[in-house]
């Protein structure tokens, strides 16, 4: 049962913004030589929270020493907060709240919000689900989407924290796991969220929710199923009008988690000619996180392809380590698809050259035997003068 409390409700004709600030995951791509990777617009980044590792990390998301950066839509200190995990006593700060659960557990937990700014700030705390964005980036549902997953799990004991400034105020939370919760890896948030009225540009009076969240990763025991599945891979090809040099291949495809683990996964992404010739590659591309469920598109380049004909692009995907260290075996599969890739100009021109020559010798040999024809009738006339 969730105890989410929504963002205040403004006026009809208000219009709603979300400016939300999460921490995320970063899409690695190495890309090496002449392939590219397409690199994702950044999200926007509002506490020091690095990617996450195979391990959780140990170190603490914000240090009073190192106040975040304010959030955004905020040219001063007026919003500046942090929301990170509670320290417990013999452990050192936690970046995420990490739990392996059972169905039916409760736990009790918390997170501090530290306002780094230069006045008191009222926050509305409440937890949501999370989810993979297009770019691979982890984020969580808007304000106005109710959490229909582990987000429904966390109860805040405070749904409303004033936090003086330069101050922190602990928030205790409170884990439930349902008792028929399904196996495997469920990602949420505990946010803590300002909502205020501002005017835009055109003097319209908006809503603006700005968030920031502590991660929240919970494993539930069971059978665990680490499974990716490619689908859609594509290949196409710039035919160019000097072969020589080569062109751009691209290669498209679309990888999902349909497992119930969250997963890193690697690729690698080649194009080869006829008889096995590779002509791109093979180039790695990565993701750092994939949960549950998720899918993401990815494109690569590849720069100088002679167009030998027929091409085949591969993509092989493999999962990385278990991102919370859980022992699961490891996956990969491998998909293929093919494309035509024909210098046709250069063709066309041989085509052309070769019909007028056939043309000339034909013209040729027939004009041959008349020639000879006429010798002979001139000889037959010279004959018959002489005798």
């Amino acid at each position: 049962m969730s105890n989410r409390v929504p963002a205040p409700p403004g006026h009809r004709a208000r219009r709603r913004v979300a400016a939300t600030a999460l921490a995320v995951g970063v899409l690695l791509l190495p890309v090496g030589g002449t392939a590219h990777a397409a690199t994702p617009s950044p999200a926007p980044p509002v506490a020091p929270s690095a990617q996450p590792p195979a391990q959780p990390p140990v170190s603490p998301a914000v240090s009073p020493a190192a106040p975040p950066a304010a959030s955004p839509g905020s040219a001063d200190n007026s919003f500046r907060w942090a929301v990170q995990p509670v320290g417990q006593a013999g452990l050192p700060g936690r970046t995420y709240l990490v739990h392996d659960l059972v169905p039916g557990q409760k736990l009790d937990d918390g997170v501090r919000i530290t306002n780094y700014s230069d006045q008191p700030m009222t926050f509305t705390v409440y937890g949501t689900d999370a989810f993979t964005t297009n770019d691979g980036s982890f984020s969580l549902l808007p304000a106005e989407r109710g959490p229909s997953d582990a987000g429904t799990w966390i109860t805040p004991g405070q749904t409303s924290v004033t936090v003086a400034p330069g101050a922190g105020v602990d928030v205790p939370v409170t884990i439930a796991v349902p008792a028929d919760a399904e196996p495997g890896d469920h990602a949420a948030g505990v946010i803590a969220s300002v909502a205020t009225v501002q005017a835009d540009a055109s003097g319209r009076l908006v809503q603006v929710d700005r968030r920031i969240a502590a991660r929240a990763y919970f494993r539930v025991a069971g059978p665990l199923r680490p499974a990716l599945q490619i689908q859609d891979v594509q290949l196409s090809y710039d035919t160019p009008g000097n072969p020589f040099p080569g062109s751009r291949a691209t290669v498209t495809y679309r990888v999902r988690n349909t497992g119930n683990t969250r997963v890193s996964a690697a690729a690698d992404v080649k194009v080869d000619g006829p008889l096995g010739w590779t002509l791109g590659g093979p180039r790695g591309d990565s993701v750092a996180e994939l949960l549950p469920g998720a899918e993401l598109t990815r494109t690569v380049h590849f720069d100088g392809v002679f167009p030998a004909g027929r091409l085949t692009a591969s993509v092989t995907v493999r999962t990385g380590p278990a991102p919370q260290g859980a022992a699961v075996a490891p996956v990969s599969t491998t998909r293929t698809t093919t494309a035509w890739a024909v210098p046709w100009i250069p063709l066309a021109s041989l085509f052309a050259l070769a019909v007028l020559g056939t043309v000339a010798l034909r013209l040729r040999r027939r004009g041959t035997p008349a020639a000879a024809a006429g010798e002979s009738a001139a000889a037959v006339g010279t004959a018959e003068r002489t005798s």
